[in-house]
């Protein structure tokens, strides 16, 4: 695989996209993606979870190369082990947390591939404060790591790729949104209703989907962007060819060139039936 000369880099989010319930990726779309392996086809997870969220149905695939995670602030070949940042420094994110901390709020941090939360936050009583979907809530309890002192371990992280933050308040998510994008660091999106994803300007799932193509030689306009959320729309502006998914929500279907099936009708298949040449 490490001589591969690649056609296609095909961006494709996760949750509501390419997986389906439990985590898996179904028949269709592992056939689909095997078959773009072998032909060229450099197919991407392109996530908000760090690499340590990812299921194993992903990271064990063998036809997948490359993983961008938080968000776009890191690349990841699982071939070479190589790794490209787009993280914050302590310097560039203490003004982000800052900011954060005053309001009420359940922050996750994702940092070299790794998510990690308040564990004095992480209860029944926490999620419901904090308006946790009941799927997100079962994600964090499997996946994310929980820390004593969050507060001063948060402050003293190196790097931090993207904080992702809920809020018990949509006046105090709406207010916090304003002010963090006024300070021109930082993009602010999200993937739940009730919170906010928050990565450096750098970083953006569009921009690493082009960095990884330019480092394949894969020009702009072969590469496809698919996904549901809006924390995918910067994908889906800077892709040659946007996809949203028929679940997708409103504001994604509207910047996408084109809608395509929904998640349970097998996206990558779908893909490279109808898109690809």
């Amino acid at each position: 695989m490490s001589d591969m000369k690649y056609t296609y880099v095909v961006g494709s989010d996760l949750d509501g996209t390419l997986l389906s319930k439990g985590e898996i990726i179904s028949e269709e779309n592992q056939a689909a993606i095997k078959e773009m392996s072998e032909r060229g086809i450099c197919f991407v997870p392109n996530s908000g979870r760090s690499f340590s969220e990812m299921p194993r149905s992903v990271l064990e695939n063998p036809y997948i190369r490359y993983y961008i995670g938080a968000d776009g602030a890191s690349i990841w070949d699982k071939e070479t082990g190589e790794k490209i940042s787009f993280a914050m420094s302590r310097e560039v994110a203490r003004p982000m947390l800052d900011i954060l901390y005053s309001y009420p709020t359940h922050i996750n941090v994702r940092s070299k591939g790794i998510c990690y939360t308040d564990k004095e936050k992480c209860d029944p009583a926490g999620y419901e404060k904090y308006r946790f979907s009941k799927n997100y809530a079962l994600f964090t309890d499997y996946y994310i790591a929980k820390v004593e002192d969050f507060d001063r371990f948060i402050y003293e992280l190196e790097d931090i790729e993207m904080a992702c933050i809920f809020f018990a308040d949509d006046g105090d998510m709406a207010e916090c949104k304003a002010r963090l994008e006024a300070l021109g660091e930082y993009v602010v999106a999200s993937s739940e209703p009730t919170n906010l994803e928050v990565f450096h300007k750098s970083a953006g799932k569009g921009n690493a989907l082009l960095c990884l193509a330019e480092k394949l030689g894969v020009p702009v306009e072969r590469t496809i962007a698919v996904g549901d959320g809006k924390n995918d729309m910067d994908m889906i502006r800077k892709a040659g060819i946007s996809l949203a998914m028929g679940n997708a929500v409103p504001e994604l279907k509207a910047a996408a060139g084109r809608t395509i099936c929904r998640c349970e009708e097998h996206s990558a298949k779908y893909i490279l039936d109808n898109i690809i040449e």
